[in-house]
């Protein structure tokens, strides 16, 4: 998923949590949410309700079946949720950036339900800061696991990102920009 995430977005609207549905807008379907029903796996948010709390509508939206995947449960509520309250965060610091995220997917993944849906090993979230003078973009690649390392430590290039997933991520940047932009580890230019 990719969406812009803009300091005036960050609410908290107290929305009934509706129930997951399928996606009827994507084409060749998506999954159906019963494939998690005894699974031992969350149903994990790829954007998080905590960042469309904005609008009904995109809260609502956010339970699509479209936009979770199979998430361990310490991972969901641990390293994970921390990252979404800390994108948060630099969303209000910097009065917006731009969030990605998603699983890596690849063959031989593991299962589940009746549909097979793919338990990516690892979900990563890329983020850009274009508010200021300098711009900056960082990654995070995290094990589908529990954690209780500090964020830092999952810090990427998004070079390493696009070579796992085969994603060219913010393709219309200049390329001598985007080529800078996309080798940076830096953790502290955005603490």
């Amino acid at each position: 998923v990719a969406y812009e995430l803009k300091k005036s977005y960050i609410k908290n609207s107290d929305f009934k949590r509706p129930f997951f549905i399928e996606d009827s807008k994507v084409k060749s379907g998506s999954a159906n949410w019963k494939n998690y029903k005894n699974s031992g796996f969350d149903k994990g948010h790829l954007c998080p309700a905590g960042d469309m709390e904005f609008a009904f509508d995109a809260y609502n939206d956010t339970f699509l079946t479209s936009n979770i995947a199979p998430q361990i449960h310490e991972f969901n509520n641990g390293v994970w949720n921390r990252l979404e309250q800390k994108v948060r965060y630099w969303a209000v610091k910097y009065d917006g950036i731009y969030v990605i995220t998603g699983g890596v997917l690849k063959s031989s993944l593991e299962t589940i339900g009746k549909e097979k849906v793919s338990v990516p090993e690892f979900f990563y979230k890329i983020l850009l800061d274009d508010s200021g003078e300098n711009t900056k973009m960082i990654g995070f690649l995290v094990p589908n696991s529990e954690s209780k390392e500090p964020l830092y430590s999952f810090v990427v290039s998004v070079d390493l990102i696009e070579k796992m997933t085969g994603i060219d991520f913010f393709p219309k940047l200049e390329n001598n920009v985007e080529s800078h932009l996309e080798k940076s580890t830096d953790y502290k230019n955005w603490s």
